[in-house]
């Protein structure tokens, strides 16, 4: 508590990415560190079929392919992407510069390649699994829905099947080993439940019973 030196410290300046050191430390101590961020496909009593991401920053093309590959024929294959609102794909503040660089890769629930140049959108994403099961089931006509509103699948549906990301604490230092803002960002969003604004109101008052 005692300071040793400290040069222009009246000076407000943004903290950038320490601000990582606070977001994860909420994380920390909500989450289990063995807790893992899921990908989980769902279908319901209509044979209808639902894709809900929790941000897992290293979900690829391939795990996508594990999922949808349950997916059995019928003559019609109807499948929702359950997805964030579009205007909050940044938090406020974000550049369209920003917006250009790997960093500035949109916080997504189901970023493939996330804080990338080659990160696929939810729209790419839209169009992969589309083709992918045309050319599995080219006798089906294979629709995809984007659903930007909350829902809670666990009560209508039953769980297909489940991605698993690396455990949070290996996520937490991903965030902050290489200052990953798209794991950053996901990670907070789980903790805090929070995926439909970009409020950091639970990390100040988290903060604040900090002291």
């Amino acid at each position: 508590g005692n300071i040793i030196s400290e040069y222009n410290s009246e000076i407000a300046r943004i903290p950038a990415s320490n601000l990582k050191l606070l977001s994860t430390g909420y994380v920390i101590s909500k989450l289990s560190n063995l807790y893992s961020l899921k990908t989980n496909l769902y279908k319901d009593n209509n044979n209808n079929y639902f894709i809900e991401g929790s941000g897992d920053p290293d979900l690829s093309l391939n795990d996508i392919q594990i999922l949808i590959n349950n997916i059995k024929y019928s003559k019609n294959i109807n499948i929702t992407l359950s997805e964030v609102k579009r205007n909050i794909y940044w938090p406020e503040g974000w550049t369209s510069q920003d917006k250009l660089y790997k960093y500035g890769s949109p916080v997504t629930k189901l970023a493939i390649n996330s804080n990338s140049s080659t990160n696929m959108n939810i729209n790419g994403l839209k169009d992969y699994i589309h083709n992918y099961l045309i050319s599995k089931f080219p006798n089906s006509e294979v629709n995809i829905y984007i659903n930007e509103r909350t829902n809670n699948l666990k009560k209508k549906t039953i769980l297909i099947d489940s991605i698993d990301s690396n455990a949070i604490l290996s996520l937490v230092t991903l965030a902050n080993s290489v200052s990953h803002n798209f794991t950053s960002e996901s990670l907070f969003k789980n903790a805090s439940n929070t995926w439909n604004n970009n409020s950091y109101i639970k990390l100040y008052y988290w903060l604040k019973n900090k002291g």
